[in-house]
């Protein structure tokens, strides 16, 4: 039955609107949402208080597609908690019971203005018996029923009519990133980043389907982002070179010669580096570094007189944020900032360039993955990846109504200028817990230990209990779930409704030490989570920006590495008081204690050291810097360390004996798979750490009916 027909009911402050698929928060302008994610809202208010099964909602909102309906479920749920919580900051409104359903926590008031189905229906009968008379009633009857199917076929927002068009740009194998059209849309120029881990841009013609894409760079240094400038003749981009003096550069491509010419010094640290030119052709915008400034920001420069300075656009100085990403107003005269204010928390800001006036336009996103401007200069498409889900908006800047656009892997998008196209980058990464098995005699690959269509990372695995504990992204957040050691007996710890990240065991298998971002600010707190009590405290500390933790040897205390003006170093912090007592002094950065009066740790310069907390405070090396360069993916144990080494091209594992001063090779695979953590489960011979499968990237276009003409 048609939506429109339903009543609008009230949840708090928030009207849910079926009519127009909105939700609206006291006088504020609407969001508009998709049909399904009302569905949803709608059912569950009818059925209030009850508890919904998955099953049920399943076959009430998609017609018993459990295909489509498992996934689609997970991500409507997530939208409409993210949604209440924008336009009106309500947590908590649908409770998830666990192997139970939903059910909402507050009861819904309905809203009589619209008239229900069945009241519309009676007095649309009613009429037709005083008009027609009671032997044209059946005829009535009939005509009612055949106009509802006639609505529903015209107007009902699951036609084909309404739904949106995706056409395949690109199909090569591995990853090809960052669409940059060209202003009429014809070319897209993109990083293709092959298996072997090498990258070049490359370049396709849209209007020559059989041709190959043009290879434009041939050389091994790292690309990013490009764009074109407004006359079509180059394309501007980044590149990191390593060697014995790395750098990072961006450059002016000729399209058709080739030939590249160097305009700035970009910034060398970061995955990301982005880039934009003015409408004008006369700025580009792009992220760089200085000493004075300490932190990265955006630059500008005179793209007409080559070689001139640039200028700094972002703040320089006791800055308690980051800006990275650009792009320019299709009129000049605004820019739209990405501005990272934690490692948890990333939002998109609109800046007057002559004024520096700022509007806020996104509020608490966990990173920004892309946005473009429309060409009609009031609409921008912007992509969000929060909890490692991607999502795409397109957002009114006028009168801020955000749409989401529901593509799933959306994210980097770009408009051509002059043909209004949009191109984005289809992207889809999962993460799984993974084991290495260390009693086999030849190598081996390492086989998956908790798989499944969530992500799952940072595993930690306790010897007293013989449990894992790690983040999963299964609630829309990444909450922390444990399992057994053979990842079966999966159980929820937290319901936070936060991103909690690098969970660590007690040595007693009693608690948990984690960390979660601080609101509006840059650092991070530290938490611990009892598993007696099932309770979650914060430790009292005095510092904001702690690393990840680790527990010291009598548990009563976690160590963390902590920034205290220009120097970090690591600190033990009591778990009743938070009093801090320092432990390294030469920039510790992350330990594990091996006795009540013996850390063993690693440093920002690397090497890994140990210190003797009573006896003295100088430090040992134990391995030096050339040969061990690990930060957090490193475990010790009896007679020696288990750690990643890292390579462009791959990265490996590898085993240190300490009695016989020995390094093995125990396993090398592709760069993108092993990321940062490590754990040991002695008791089945393993090694646990977070891997993933090279996600597939591709170019595509979209139509979408919310998308401005």
């Amino acid at each position: 039955m048609y939506m429109s027909m339903k009543r609008a009911f009230k949840i708090g402050a928030s009207v849910i609107e079926p009519g127009d698929f909105s939700i609206q928060f006291d006088q504020n302008a609407k969001i508009s949402m998709q049909p399904k994610q009302i569905d949803v809202m709608y059912y569950l208010a009818s059925n209030y208080p009850r508890v919904i099964t998955r099953e049920e909602l399943i076959d009430n909102v998609w017609q018993g597609n459990v295909g489509v309906g498992e996934k689609a479920l997970n991500n409507t749920i997530w939208h409409l908690r993210q949604t209440l919580l924008q336009v009106s900051a309500q947590e908590g409104v649908i409770e998830t019971i666990r192997k139970a359903g939903y059910r909402l926590l507050i009861e819904p008031i309905w809203i009589s203005d619209t008239v229900p189905v069945t009241k519309l229906e009676s007095s649309f009968n009613e009429s037709l018996r005083k008009r027609l008379g009671a032997k044209m009633v059946a005829a009535g009857a009939i005509f009612a029923l055949a106009a509802v199917i006639l609505f529903n076929a015209l107007f009902s927002p699951d036609q084909d009519a309404f739904l949106p068009i995706v056409e395949n740009v690109t199909k090569q194998p591995g990853r090809e990133l960052y669409a940059a059209p060209s202003p009429d849309g014809r070319f897209i120029v993109y990083k293709w980043l092959k298996g072997d881990g090498q990258d070049n841009l490359y370049m396709l013609d849209r209007q020559q389907e059989d041709a190959e894409p043009t290879q434009l760079t041939f050389d091994d240094a790292e690309k990013g982002k490009s764009v074109w400038s407004p006359d079509g003749q180059y394309v501007y981009f980044s590149k990191v070179t390593t060697g014995v003096k790395p750098a990072c550069l961006i450059m002016r491509l000729n399209v058709i010669t080739h030939n590249e010419k160097f305009v700035a010094n970009c910034n060398r640290t970061g995955r990301y580096h982005y880039l934009d030119v003015s409408p004008d052709g006369r700025l580009l915008a792009y992220t760089g570094y200085s000493e004075a400034a300490k932190k990265s920001g955006i630059y500008f420069i005179d793209l007409v007189q080559l070689g001139s300075e640039p200028i700094r656009f972002s703040c320089a100085q006791e800055c308690d944020y980051r800006d990275r990403n650009m792009a320019f107003s299709p009129d000049g005269e605004k820019i739209l900032i990405s501005r990272r204010n934690n490692n948890f928390e990333e939002d998109i800001y609109l800046i007057d360039i002559e004024s520096k006036e700022e509007e806020r336009l996104t509020y608490h996103e966990e990173d920004i993955v892309g946005f473009t401007w429309h060409p009609g200069g009031e609409h921008i498409v912007y992509a969000t990846q929060n909890s490692d889900l991607r999502h795409g908006y397109v957002l009114n800047v006028v009168t801020k109504q955000r749409r989401p656009l529901n593509i799933e892997g959306f994210s980097f998008p770009a408009y051509a200028e002059n043909s209004a196209e949009l191109f984005y980058q289809e992207r889809n990464e999962k993460y799984h817990i993974a084991r290495l098995d260390l009693s086999e005699t030849a190598a081996t690959s390492p086989y998956p230990l908790l798989f499944s269509e969530f992500s799952h990372r940072y595993p930690d695995y306790s010897a007293k209990i013989d449990r894992i504990v790690y983040s999963s992204n299964e609630s829309g957040h990444y909450e922390l779930w444990s399992s057994n050691g053979s990842g079966g007996d999966r159980q929820q710890l937290t319901f936070l409704q936060k991103n909690l990240r690098y969970p660590r065991w007690s040595h007693n298998g009693k608690k948990v030490a984690f960390l979660s971002a601080v609101e509006n600010s840059s650092g991070y707190q530290l938490y611990v989570f009892d598993t007696e009590t099932k309770k979650v405290s914060v430790i009292p500390t005095s510092y904001e920006a702690h690393s990840r933790p680790t527990w010291s040897y009598l548990d009563d205390a976690v160590i963390s590495s902590v920034l205290e003006g220009d120097n970090r170093d690591l600190y033990q912090f009591t778990l009743a008081d938070g009093e801090a007592k320092r432990l390294t002094f030469n920039g510790g950065t992350f330990g594990f204690m091996v006795s009540n009066d013996s850390i063993v740790y690693t440093t920002s310069e690397g090497g890994l050291w140990q210190r003797h907390l009573k006896a003295s405070s100088q430090a040992t090396e134990i391995i030096d810097t050339s040969k061990f360069k690990e930060t957090y993916s490193w475990i010790i144990h009896d007679n020696g360390v288990y750690f990643r080494q890292y390579d462009r091209s791959y990265r490996r594992y590898m085993h240190y004996d300490l009695d016989l001063d020995q390094f093995t090779e125990l396993i090398r695979i592709p760069s993108f798979q092993l990321h940062n953590g490590i754990s040991l489960n002695k008791k089945n011979g393993q090694l646990l750490f977070t891997n993933n499968t090279m996600p597939q990237a591709d170019i595509k276009k979209l139509e979408h009916p919310f998308l401005p003409k």
